[in-house]
């Protein structure tokens, strides 16, 4: 699936997800110049260098509930004083990213076909500048015949800021107010690895009709991938660190002359510290008592305590796509994804007894134009639910409900 929760080879998409109930339209424009395209006599190797600037417009970069939405849009004097919002200037933005790769295509094993491709980019936000950072990607893909290949792509990410988290408190032992929480950026990097193997499992063929030639199939295409990703926080969250385990199956079906449908399955699995950090509780809701002063009915008091954010995923998603003529072709699809938590903390109110599901519906349509340019328009609204919107911290990500709209224009030799 090309979709949020789903990964192809088919296009890239350049949004991912986000938004409030009041989202303004997004716009991508996205340009592609190939500089350099070379190739040698002796060993038939293609080389060439790209150059993509791209912009986009994102409704919501924090993915605010929209409670927080509101509370930042107040600009209370006592989330100043703390830094609830420190670095946050909008809830919206506009991103410009410039993107260099360099791709190498030529014989590999066995004489079959591999391509390479390095890249390097900057997400440039305007708004909100500490959102700003670099990104590197490397992929290959080597062709096995038959109908078969392999892929392997590789990610990573530099000091990526999320938002800001709670961290520590003035107040050690009374009740804290909302002035004398301590919040601290949340800023990780991110690595990313993916083996991905594709086989056609079924053709067409003119000598002989069976069952799925009547339903107008003409090629049936399966994919098998399996990845490990991670986050590294700096500061004070550690124990907001992930582990990531994705395994992924992907079907893809030709029907008739310009149909398409994919199906797809994502399982994932993150792993995160479970140890101890900063809490505000309140004492009558644990029967304990935090600060020692021999009662049980003191608010908003600092404690020290296990958060565990763990969860499995379970992710599906169809994709129908209409090849209008040579040059146009649209598509839509829809995804929905379940996620548990597996806390059981007793403290943990934001992620024990936690399931979350997201939904996320998209359509697009593509126009080449020409052998060189190509224009694109998609749009994609995502909404997640929580169950922890109003017994959680309200400092957690939570849930949240927008869509967005881009276009793109590329040219490509």
């Amino acid at each position: 699936m090309s979709g949020p929760a789903f990964e192809s080879g088919r296009r890239s998409r350049y949004m991912r997800g986000g938004g409030c109930s009041c989202v303004r339209s997004a716009i991508l424009v996205v340009a592609a110049l190939p500089a350099l395209d070379a190739e040698s006599e002796k060993d038939k190797w293609k080389w060439g260098v790209e150059l993509e600037a791209t912009s986009r417009y994102d409704s919501n970069v924090f993915r605010f509930s929209d409670d927080q939405i509101d509370r930042f849009e107040e600009g209370r004097s006592s989330d100043k004083t703390s830094g609830r919002f420190d670095d946050i200037h909008e809830v919206d933005d506009f991103v410009l990213t410039p993107r260099f790769e360099f791709v190498v295509k030529g014989d590999g094993l066995y004489g079959k076909k591999l391509e390479a491709r390095a890249e390097g980019k900057v997400d440039c936000f305007t708004m909100n500048t500490a959102r700003t950072h670099p990104s590197f990607a490397f992929e290959v893909s080597q062709s096995l015949g038959g109908g078969e290949s392999v892929e392997l792509d590789l990610r990573y990410s530099l000091g990526r800021f999320s938002r800001n988290y709670l961290s520590d408190a003035t107040d050690l032992s009374g009740s804290v107010s909302a002035s004398e929480r301590v919040y601290s950026a949340g800023i990780f990097d991110s690595g990313a690895a993916r083996l991905k193997y594709s086989r056609r499992l079924w053709k067409r063929s003119k000598k002989r009709t069976t069952f799925l030639d009547r339903l107008g199939l003409r090629e049936i295409e399966g994919a098998a991938r399996i990845g490990y990703g991670m986050r590294d926080y700096e500061g004070p969250f550690p124990n907001r660190d992930r582990d990531q385990l994705t395994v992924g199956l992907d079907l893809d079906m030709q029907i008739a002359k310009r149909w398409r449908l994919e199906l797809g399955y994502r399982f994932r699995y993150i792993a995160t510290p479970g140890g101890r950090e900063v809490m505000i509780r309140d004492e009558a809701d644990f029967g304990v008592d935090f600060n020692a002063d021999l009662d049980i009915t003191d608010e908003s008091l600092r404690t020290v305590q296990r958060a565990d954010r763990s969860r499995l995923d379970h992710g599906v998603g169809f994709e129908i796509g209409w090849e209008i003529s040579k040059r146009w072709e649209t598509w839509i699809g829809y995804e929905i994804t379940l996620q548990h938590y597996l806390s059981d903390e007793r403290f943990d109110l934001s992620y024990r007894d936690r399931e979350d599901l997201r939904r996320a519906l998209y359509a697009g349509v593509e126009w080449e134009f020409s052998k060189s340019w190509s224009a694109r328009m998609e749009g994609e609204w995502t909404s997640e639910r929580s169950e922890r919107l109003s017994s959680g911290d309200e400092d957690e990500e939570t849930e949240y409900e927008g869509y967005i709209v881009y276009m793109s224009l590329a040219m490509r030799f």
